[in-house]
């Protein structure tokens, strides 16, 4: 049949998080015309976005109180797969994510069927079994073994087909101009936290001089350069130099058979990396930016 009719909610939403949860939240007048119909695993068609539509989802929940509203929480048809399970066993060896799918689709315990599909071409295999995975929607994703643990990708739930694309969507920057959608614009720069050199160092602790057979340890020994520091390549744009010290201990093995003795040509080298790195002088610099999201005006509903 058509169903019930339309619910003329106080408020819905649909939550569609990646990969995972996707569900209905409804807001209902108690007084309303279908407020004694409403009952748990009923189907409510919804849509969930501009290109997805006509959704279906399962009442799970439904909350009653005196606030003069029900509450509805309903899931995606998708996540009926929570309460299905895998044959025991289940494996396919050398499988691209399509066929990984279809062995998945073949073996649901459960009684509901879904269409798979997914355009992910590389080799993988799987073997599942209850000790580890305990529900149909776990070999999906979600744990060790699984088809997006696998293969990876992003999962599309649409009504009874699963798709597993190599990537979902596409991203669609946002244009920000004066005169436009920016409502205000902040820089921020500062020299706080900022450095113009290093200064490296390492410590280490000799060994003992042959035929020392004393209880008595060396005396650690601190290795610096002979010129302190090295510079970065933005120190020009700073009116004093600020020094930052740098402890090169651990990338010098304290192993007797593999030990490495800090030298002044190494510390050099790792700080002159080190600086490269970690972008050392290029001065902080942030930009706070609000603006209005057109697609939400009424001038740009269309």
């Amino acid at each position: 049949s058509y169903g019930l009719g339309e619910i003329d909610a106080n408020k819905a939403a649909v939550t569609r998080e990646r990969n995972g949860n996707y569900s209905l939240y409804i807001e209902y007048p108690v007084g309303g015309s279908l407020t004694p119909l409403f009952k748990q695993d009923m189907r409510i068609k919804a849509d969930a976005g501009v290109r997805t539509k006509n959704q279906t989802f399962y009442i799970s929940r439904i909350v009653k109180d005196s606030s003069h509203v029900i509450k509805i929480y309903a899931k995606h048809i998708s996540h009926l797969t929570e309460h299905m399970s895998i044959n025991h066993g289940t494996n396919r060896s050398r499988a691209t994510a399509m066929e990984a799918l279809r062995v998945w689709s073949s073996n649901l315990v459960g009684g509901v069927r879904f269409d798979v599909w997914s355009d992910i071409d590389t080799i993988g295999s799987i073997d599942w079994k209850l000790d580890k995975i305990k529900t149909a929607r776990e070999a999906l994703g979600g744990v060790e073994g699984s088809i997006l643990d696998i293969w990876g990708g992003e999962y599309e739930f649409d009504n009874m087909t699963i798709r597993l694309h190599k990537q979902l969507g596409r991203t669609a920057p946002t244009v920000l101009e004066y005169g436009r959608n920016i409502l205000s614009a902040e820089l921020d720069e500062t020299i706080e936290s900022a450095y113009t050199s290093v200064l490296p160092f390492a410590t280490y602790t000799p060994e003992k001089p042959a035929g020392d057979t004393s209880d008595s340890q060396p005396d650690p020994v601190t290795v610096t350069i002979p010129e302190n520091y090295v510079d970065s390549k933005y120190k020009s744009l700073y009116a004093h130099r600020r020094i930052k010290v740098v402890d090169f201990s651990s990338e010098f093995s304290t192993d007797s058979k593999k030990k490495s003795i800090p030298t002044a040509d190494k510390l050099r080298k790792l700080a002159t990396d080190y600086m490269v790195k970690n972008a050392i002088g290029k001065p902080k610099i942030n930009i706070k930016i609000e603006y209005a999201d057109l697609a939400k005006t009424l001038d740009y509903a269309d």
